[in-house]
């Protein structure tokens, strides 16, 4: 988990670092005068990077001030301010806010994903009844075509034995009729 410390003051920001403000002045005058020759992507990223810095360093230093007070650059400007000490204290209280925060999200975790799990199973148990009860449908639908089948197989067989054209048209027509109807019973819906 993130946890984000309130930013230094800017009175606390210009004291590391001091100088680089100076040297972003200079550069943009340089831009201003040269133009686009004097664009310089590293110089840019190194100072961009010095801005970042000093907030990072002012926040870690205000967590170690509060838990090692006697650390020897605690000796030395900015970090001996009044100032500095408020930030840190400020910072602290919320660093130990959000690790109590922390704390009791993770006490709760057990039954939050207890509750989930729950839930999934339960999903899952009611997509499973739905998928038994249609898997059923169709083998009692495919039985039943099956037997439609069988006995138009069986009118086939004995209108063929039967000698008499007449006769033999009859139960043709019976299988077909038993036929087209098992069709259109079953597997056009």
């Amino acid at each position: 988990m993130f946890i984000s410390i309130t930013d230094p003051p800017p009175e606390l920001l210009v004291l590391v670092f001091p100088w680089v403000e100076k040297e972003q002045s200079a550069f943009a005058e340089r831009r201003r005068i040269i133009g686009q020759a004097a664009n310089d992507g590293a110089l840019t990223s190194f100072l961009n990077l010095i801005i970042r810095l000093r907030r990072v360093l002012l926040q870690d230093a205000a967590i170690l001030s509060t838990k090692y007070h006697n650390l020897p650059f605690l000796n030395f400007a900015p970090f001996n301010t009044p100032r500095f000490r408020v930030f840190a204290s400020n910072s602290s209280a919320i660093l130990k806010h959000a690790e109590e925060e922390a704390r009791h999200r993770l006490e709760k975790l057990p039954e939050t994903l207890a509750m989930s799990m729950r839930g999934i199973l339960a999903t899952s148990s009611i997509q499973n009844e739905r998928n038994l009860r249609e898997t059923q449908e169709l083998v009692q639908m495919l039985s039943s075509g099956f037997g439609n089948l069988k006995d138009s197989m069986g009118a086939l067989v004995e209108a063929n034995l039967v000698t008499s054209t007449r006769k033999k048209r009859k139960a043709l027509e019976a299988a077909l009729t038993t036929n087209s109807g098992m069709l259109h019973d079953n597997f056009y819906y």
